[in-house]
């Protein structure tokens, strides 16, 4: 029941998509009552960039600190393997876990005292945008399979909103550049 509770609020929040940050505060909002975690937000790729960066608002991190947690995840490197395998990541010392140092978060890790973390891949048309990253639930105890099994149901249909807010601002970002791009064109054509 509360996992359609959950999904029915997620639906509800992208109703209307105003600016990316109204949509993760709307989808945060619809999430954190869910889960009874320290830390939980979203880390979404940028394909231009090639950066995973955490999108503000971010649940058990400072706003200072949220502008600093990005990672480069260059081509043909272990990070970039390990995010294009959309794997659910798992881990009780993340810090210390090969896969959070290969993606390049142990330093967030640290910066927000995250111990146990889950990243849940989102994907939308077969590829990866993002995780949904939660850490330390509040009584301690380690996620388990329930814990993943909700998380999965709240990745699934998080990410291709998300992917589609996305792909809606780029188009709003490249209209007018296009539309310069076209007149600078006829311009240039025209007799002097």
């Amino acid at each position: 029941m509360r996992e359609l509770e959950g999904l029915s609020d997620l639906a509800k929040s992208v109703s209307a998509v105003l600016d990316p940050q109204d949509l993760y505060n709307q989808l945060l909002n619809s999430i954190v009552p869910l889960f009874s975690v320290e830390v939980l937000g979203f880390l979404i790729y940028n394909e231009e960039r090639r950066i995973l960066a955490a999108q503000s608002p971010f649940k058990g991190a400072p706003q200072d600190l949220l502008d600093d947690i990005w990672v480069e995840l260059p081509a043909n490197s272990q990070g970039a393997e390990i995010f294009q395998s959309m794997e659910t990541i798992v881990c009780r010392n993340a810090p210390e876990d090969e896969r959070i140092q290969a993606l390049g978060l142990q330093h967030a890790a640290r910066w927000t005292g995250i111990r146990q973390m889950v990243l849940a891949p989102l994907a939308a048309g077969g590829r990866p945008v993002g995780y949904l990253q939660l850490g330390d639930k509040l009584d301690g105890t380690p996620f388990d399979s329930d814990d993943l099994r909700l998380i999965a149901i709240i990745a699934g249909p998080a990410a291709p909103i998300i992917d589609s807010a996305n792909l809606l601002n780029q188009s709003r970002f490249r209209a007018p550049r296009a539309a310069t791009l076209h007149r600078t064109a006829r311009l240039t054509g025209a007799p002097a």
